[in-house]
C-alpha cells in the first residue's frame, strides 16, 4: 500500500517536472538582461552626449527585453496549462486500468497548474483576467472529464 503511494506520489512530481523541463527546452527564455552602461552614475550632472546615447540605447534594450520577457512568460505559461491539463485528463481516463498511474497523472498536472500560476503571478505578467479565464477553462475542462470518468465508475459500481 505504501509502495503505491509512493509511486504515485513520484510520479506526479515527475510529470509535473517533465511539464516544465520540456517548456523550457523548447522554448527558450528571452536573454541576457541587458547591462546598464559603464561611467554613468546617478548623478546632478549633465551627460554628455555619448553617455545620453549609452543610456537611451540602454532604454531601448531594456524595453525590448522586457516586452519579450512579457510574452515569453504569457506564452509559456499557456503552453503549461494545456500540457497540464493534458496530463490531468490522461490521468483520469487512465486511473480505470492502473490507478497509481493514473491518479500520478492527475497529480502531476495539478501540480504543474499550481507551480506554473505561482510562477507567472508572481512575475506579473498576467492580468487578473487571463489568470481567471485559463483558470475557469482549466476547472470546466477537468470538471467535465472526472464527472465522465465518475460517473462511469458509478454506474459500474466501482466509485
Amino acid at each position: 500500500m505504501i509502495t503505491r503511494l509512493l509511486y504515485t506520489v513520484l510520479l506526479s512530481f515527475l510529470a509535473a517536472y517533465f511539464i516544465s523541463a520540456c517548456v523550457s527546452y523548447v522554448y527558450k527564455a528571452p536573454g541576457n538582461y541587458p547591462t546598464y552602461p559603464l561611467g554613468i552614475q546617478d548623478s546632478a550632472s549633465e551627460l554628455t552626449a555619448e553617455q545620453q546615447s549609452s543610456l537611451d540605447k540602454y532604454n531601448e534594450d531594456l524595453q525590448q527585453y522586457n516586452d519579450r520577457s512579457d510574452r515569453y512568460y504569457k506564452n509559456s505559461f499557456m503552453i503549461v496549462v494545456i500540457f497540464a491539463l493534458l496530463s490531468a485528463i490522461a490521468g483520469l481516463i487512465i486511473v480505470k486500468s492502473i490507478e497509481e498511474v493514473g491518479n500520478g497523472l492527475l497529480l502531476g498536472g495539478i501540480i504543474a497548474l499550481y507551480g506554473t500560476e505561482k510562477i507567472v503571478s508572481s512575475a506579473a505578467t498576467q492580468s487578473g483576467v487571463t489568470n481567471l479565464a485559463v483558470a475557469t477553462i482549466g476547472l470546466i475542462v477537468v470538471l467535465a472529464a472526472g464527472f465522465m470518468r465518475l460517473d462511469r465508475a458509478v454506474e459500474k459500481g466501482r466509485a
